[in-house]
């Protein structure tokens, strides 16, 4: 994944900030973001699916937040799929439809 700053940050009035994180399509990753932060949407661009996060304080510790993508029509496994929260739904030009958690 990759991080893109999206505004300016001024550290000494710790202004918000949104942060443009890629994400890889695949079953399960994690992103390291500052704790504290929001994640405010989650789309494609270019054919890649991102999230855009709010970024409270960019010198807060980072936490580790693990997300889930499963496309359309995939099996679940109950034992394995404990979702904390639904992120949002993305569409690719070769007709995936991913479906991602914060679990």
């Amino acid at each position: 994944h990759t991080q893109r700053k999206i505004g300016k940050t001024n550290r000494n009035n710790m202004k918000k900030t949104i942060y443009k994180y890629s994400l890889q399509i695949i079953g399960i990753q994690t992103i390291e973001i500052p704790y504290g932060s929001d994640i405010l949407s989650l789309q494609t661009q270019s054919e890649e699916p991102c999230i855009w996060v709010l970024i409270n304080n960019i010198d807060a510790v980072k936490e580790t937040i693990k997300l889930r993508t499963i496309g359309t029509g995939h099996n679940i496994v109950k034992e394995t799929f404990e979702p904390k929260k639904f992120i949002g739904t993305y569409q690719l030009s070769n007709g995936f439809v991913g479906h991602v958690f914060k679990i």
